[in-house]
């Protein structure tokens, strides 16, 4: 990985002290050789709390387009997508303001009909957090935001393919439906992720790791993930069949053009960042080139 969001939990009281950090070290600490913090992924608290997953019930509250703003005044207009249910965003007001602010209003975390989401995607919702999961399930008689989400070609869609937030032959008809060009594969990692299983905190909240499964210990929820961007890379080679250059375009150019910032990310070309992952024979990771530093390299990869 040489690049990322950085996600918010749902703690809208605990909220503004977060992103003034997150400020902070994007401004002083994030150097060349370290994975670049490209922005903020706000990930609530404008959600259902039908669909919260492992945010936190009781910090949930409705679309606020003021405190929005002054969230993202706060981080010097960093906020690059919020996660939210558009069907609690009364009149679409927030929508419209991510609209002007040129935020991404991604759904997620929604128990949106098909219906709704149909009206908020002709609003202007242009994506769909980790796509099956957070939202209501697509059925015969109500496709839900899945539905929605998959028949609107100009809606871009997450996954985490870890082979535990969906089933792997799911895949298939993504890609066939939404075709490569508007599929981003994400990790939804947490800090978990490279350690043994055990027990660990998310937001405040105790998460069990067992054999590649993040879940709430208090009842059970799925909790993020602890998939790495390479193995996410290995899985989809293993379920798709793709070729080298389909891997590098949903694992990184399709991102770098989502977030408009396709001029120095998600390829190598002269007058890029120097932002290199040199994969070896087996498929792992052997160096990591973050903005023309090294921030990894496997021991003896090149003796």
């Amino acid at each position: 990985m040489t690049s990322f969001l950085a996600t918010t939990m749902t703690n809208p009281i605990q909220l503004g002290d977060v992103l003034k950090n997150l400020t902070e070290y994007r401004a002083k600490s994030n150097g060349p050789g370290v994975p670049e913090m490209i922005g903020i992924h706000l990930e609530g608290p404008f959600i259902n709390k039908e669909q919260k997953g492992a945010q936190p019930a009781d910090s949930i509250i409705s679309p606020n387009t003021n405190l929005f703003k002054k969230w993202h005044r706060l981080t010097g207009d960093a906020i690059k997508i919020i996660t939210y249910s558009p069907e609690l965003d009364q009149g679409f007001e927030l929508l419209k303001e991510l609209k002007k602010l040129k935020v991404i209003p991604s759904m997620g975390h929604t128990n949106a009909s098909y219906d709704e989401a149909n009206s908020a995607i002709i609003q202007g919702v242009t994506h769909a957090t980790h796509l099956f999961n957070g939202m209501k399930s697509f059925h015969h008689r109500d496709p839900g935001v899945v539905g929605a989400a998959i028949l609107h070609d100009n809606v871009y869609v997450e996954i985490i393919p870890d082979g535990i937030h969906f089933h792997p032959d799911l895949l298939k008809l993504i890609v066939k439906m939404k075709t490569l060009e508007k599929v981003l594969v994400i990790t939804d990692g947490m800090r978990a992720k490279g350690m043994p299983d055990g027990e660990y905190d998310l937001g405040g909240q105790r998460v069990s790791v067992r054999e590649g499964k993040c879940s709430l210990i208090s009842h059970d929820s799925l909790a993020g993930s602890i998939l790495t961007m390479n193995n996410a890379r290995l899985n989809l080679v293993k379920w798709l069949d793709l070729s080298i250059h389909e891997q590098i375009l949903i694992t990184s150019t399709n991102q770098a053009k989502r977030l408009e910032i396709l001029s120095h990310k998600g390829s190598i070309s002269v007058g890029k960042d120097a932002d290199i992952v040199v994969i070896g024979q087996n498929g792992e990771v052997e160096l990591t080139i973050c903005r023309g530093a090294i921030a990894y390299e496997h021991s003896g990869a090149f003796l």
